[in-house]
């Protein structure tokens, strides 16, 4: 039953308990007639707001460069290729087999070498990872019959364990896959404290070379 229904069966009970009294003993002290207070029940507590994890250390930098070049000798049988940089400098060198269509590389073409670089350092629970490293490598080249043209990139991530941490002495301790020690001393102390012993550091560098040949024909 609801509190409505309830507070009107209370008050009837007590009416009807008054009318019998007077017609028993009209010197009778009438009952005083009184309605429950309505006590609205509480409302629940607000569940305590979670807490949120703080982020561990993460770190990425990124840089690219170009430097062009311009063919000023070229032997295609034996692949001797003379380059004079922008400075002035000239470089020799042979090129590798595995340059495609080198025939189509003339005096004065422009040699343009787009290369890339980034370095990411994480910081991650080590549960279940341990120490290590590994080495991702791709590369494409021009088909038979193109412009020479390709790209190289490689990727090399190590993993290392921490071992300690000495906020006080704003220090830390890496050990890496031959299972070698080395103490370290963080740029920023405030990485530490979001850091615990057994967390593991993951450092990625990517870097990528992109070469593109621009024929003096198509330059002027």
């Amino acid at each position: 039953m609801n509190t409505l229904g309830r507070l009107t069966r209370i008050s009837a009970i007590f009416a009807l308990f008054a009318l019998v009294g007077c017609n028993q003993d009209k010197s009778a002290e009438e009952p005083v007639i009184t309605t429950p207070e309505v006590v609205a029940p509480a409302a629940p507590a607000p569940a305590p707001a979670p807490e949120v994890a703080e982020e561990k250390p993460f770190i990425v930098q990124s840089r690219e460069a170009q430097v062009s070049a311009r063919v000023v000798s070229i032997d295609h049988a034996s692949r001797d290729v003379v380059l004079e940089l922008e400075n002035g400098e000239e470089r020799a060198f042979t090129v590798g087999d595995a340059a495609r269509n080198l025939d189509q590389v003339a005096v004065g073409d422009l040699i343009t070498l787009t290369f890339f670089e980034n370095i990411s350092i994480e910081v991650v629970d080590g549960e279940g990872l341990e120490a290590g490293g590994a080495t991702l490598a791709a590369a494409a080249r021009a088909e038979e019959g193109e412009t020479p043209a390709g790209a190289m990139t490689r990727t090399d991530v190590e993993v290392f364990m921490v071992e300690a941490i000495n906020l006080e002495e704003n220090t830390f301790i890496l050990k890496n896959a031959e299972g070698e020690l080395q103490e370290f001393t963080a740029h920023n102390p405030d990485n530490l404290q979001r850091s615990a012993v057994g967390d593991a550091v993951v450092i990625s560098v990517t870097n990528a070379v992109a070469i593109d040949i621009t024929h003096a024909q198509a330059a002027e």
